[in-house]
């Protein structure tokens, strides 16, 4: 075998032309100060060698150092990607989501870049995702409430407190600042830290004003019917057109004794009462019997019949709606007479059973039964021209499973009222934490279109498995797609999660050196390895797992990795809250952040002053 020749080396010229060159440098600074040429003409002989030896020394060194330049040149061409990979990157500088900021004042918290808060607004929906313990009450939730807190420049809220520790803390400062508080305090919790009774709100006060309303008379069974399939919720069930049967015959006799019971007490209609007629199953036919006409009484040669079209709203509908409801009315009462009329009817006794459970939340014993049964706050009134109003929704987080039926009725006529409200543009922001354990009617359709009636969705969760397994693979799909802003908080635990962080994070173009070079290799040749650009993660699921930075999502801008500063840690906000009810102190830690608004342009003011003049005040 015949041994590999080393390649020339060329570069060894350089050191000796350097010390020719420094040599002759030196001879000639100590020699040539008169010059090459001596006052008689002649030459001198040590100056003349030192010019011959520089100019040497430079003609070596041009000729050595040039392919060098030219291979250092190529090589650090090499070395740029091309994007072709992807072009992924994180944000450099808050100019560049600048966009999307809020002008000025205060916004939605999303936690600092390099020192200076990110503030931002949203038009439909956002997403917050972190583990328990990872900050979403403390770090984003109770910052930005704060932040949209005013009695001038705050907007209303719904605030689903599923743990009941924020609302006590944030009641007294809410008040302070102007706000119409209101607490539907479902499971009775903290009653002496809250300063004010619980607010009630009655489901079927929505379909009491309904039948008064014009042409009212068109929309009520749409509406009760809206309202059974929240009381009796789809389930999850491979039993197909069975299961379908099922739900519909439980909701077809819920829906009848609402309407009965709000046709006989009005306004004091409750969902208690109409648990207690399902199950009085003797009051339930009677009742059903006196509704189609063919009530028996004793002493009487007629039966005695319900008298609907009698009703202090029928007057207000066209007597053609008011013949039909009543037909309507009496043939469901006909059929639901004969079905639990007839004897040794399981079927009968399968859907009233349903009928009961679904309707089961509802108790007359329960506090539950307290907070429904009359109304002294609507959520229309979260729209109201001049005044910020915030509703929160406590529950007891013992009696979930007892307490759920009830949170997605007043979720659902909280969506309702604030859809029907002739003010659509009035913004109403919704911070629902934990959002996998609420119960929501139709979220993917809210998802969607909840931004044409100004209503703002905040969701906050553990991970992606709990959401779509709550609320399903496409609501969470849609949820990705339509969420304005979405904030990954530090702890990422779930792979699941932390894989979709990946993929959403993107890839960036990188240079990769394939190395095989040998001692003989130059230094800058590209003889020994080869470069080729391949994709990188912007941050792979290993590193989202252990980063100590929050990633935002800004619109379609880049990503960014923002600090996450604790409410404890903000100036002023730590000092607005009250203890926490669990602790009964306030978590206060050192300053980190001084929050100010964003500072208002001459010119917005200009703009406000001159519209204030000419509409007198009237829209300022």
């Amino acid at each position: 075998m015949q041994n590999r020749q080393p390649a020339p080396n060329p570069g060894g010229r350089i050191v000796p032309a350097l010390l020719l060159a420094g040599g002759s440098w030196a001879a000639w600074n100590y020699f040539g100060g008169e010059g090459i040429v001596s006052w008689d003409g002649s030459i001198r002989l040590v100056p003349a060698l030192a010019a011959a030896g520089m100019g040497l020394a430079g003609l070596v060194l041009l000729a050595d150092l040039s392919p060098r330049v030219v291979r250092l040149c190529g090589y650090i061409k090499a070395r740029r990607t091309t994007g072709l990979k992807g072009d992924a990157r994180w944000v450099k500088s808050i100019r560049e989501v600048r966009k999307a900021l809020i002008p000025y004042g205060y916004s939605l918290f999303w936690g600092t870049f390099r020192g200076a808060p990110v503030l931002a607004d949203i038009e439909s929906s956002a997403a917050v995702i972190g583990p328990s313990g990872s900050g979403k009450t403390t770090k984003f939730i109770l910052p930005s409430i704060l932040a949209l807190s005013g009695k001038r420049s705050g907007h209303s809220k719904v605030i689903f407190d599923f743990k009941s520790d924020m609302t006590p803390q944030l009641a007294t400062r809410l008040r302070k600042n102007g706000e119409r508080l209101q607490i539907l305090n479902i499971g009775g919790l903290y009653e002496d830290r809250l300063g004010q009774a619980s607010a009630c709100h009655n489901p079927l006060t929505l379909i009491c004003d309904t039948f008064f309303e014009k042409d009212g008379l068109l929309d009520v069974t749409d509406i009760v019917r809206e309202l059974c399939c929240v009381l009796d919720r789809d389930e999850k069930s491979g039993d197909g057109d069975n299961a379908s049967f099922w739900k519909n015959a439980n909701r077809r006799i819920i829906g009848f004794v609402i309407l009965v019971v709000v046709l006989i007490e009005g306004r004091n209609a409750t969902l208690g009462l109409c648990l207690q007629m399902l199950n009085d199953r003797e009051s339930l036919i009677r009742h059903a019997g006196w509704v189609a006409g063919r009530l028996k009484i004793d002493g009487e040669a007629e039966p005695a019949r319900m008298p609907i079209e009698e009703s202090p709203w029928a007057s207000r509908h066209d007597p053609q709606d008011v013949i039909n409801f009543t037909e309507f009315m009496r043939g469901l009462a006909s059929g639901i007479a004969d079905m639990l009329g007839t004897p040794d009817s399981r079927m009968a006794d399968g859907i009233l059973a349903g009928a009961q459970q679904a309707l089961a939340g509802f108790d007359i014993t329960t506090r539950a039964h307290r907070v429904t049964s009359r109304t002294t706050f609507r959520f229309s009134e979260l729209k109201d021209k001049g005044q910020v109003t915030t509703a929160c929704i406590m529950l007891d987080s013992t009696k979930i499973a007892a307490q759920e039926p009830v949170l997605a009725v007043l979720n659902w006529c909280c969506m309702t009222e604030l859809k029907r409200h002739p003010r659509k543009d009035a913004p109403v922001y919704i911070f629902a934490d934990e959002i996998a354990n609420i119960p929501w009617r139709d979220l993917q359709g809210d998802l969607t279109w909840a931004r044409a009636y100004g209503v703002r969705l905040i969701f906050a969760f553990q991970n992606f498995p709990s959401f779509a397994h709550r609320h399903g693979d496409a609501a969470l799909e849609c949820l990705l797609s339509e969420a304005q802003i979405k904030l990954f908080m530090p702890q990422q635990r779930n792979p699941k999660t932390n894989s979709m962080l990946e993929t959403m994070l993107s890839s960036t173009s990188v240079m990769v050196r394939n190395s095989n070079a040998n001692r003989h290799s130059g230094a800058f040749t590209m003889e020994g390895y080869g470069l080729h650009e391949d994709g990188k993660p912007l941050m792979n699921a290993e590193e989202i797992r252990r980063t100590e930075k929050g990633i935002l999502f800004l619109g379609n801008h880049r990503p960014m990795q923002v600090d996450l500063p604790s409410i404890a840690e903000i100036h002023p906000w730590r000092k607005q809250l009250d203890p926490h009810p669990f602790t009964g102190k306030r978590y206060l830690k050192r300053v980190k952040l001084r929050i100010k608004p964003y500072s208002r342009p001459l010119l917005s003011w200009i703009a406000a002053g001159i519209k204030y003049l000419f509409t007198l005040g009237r829209d300022a």
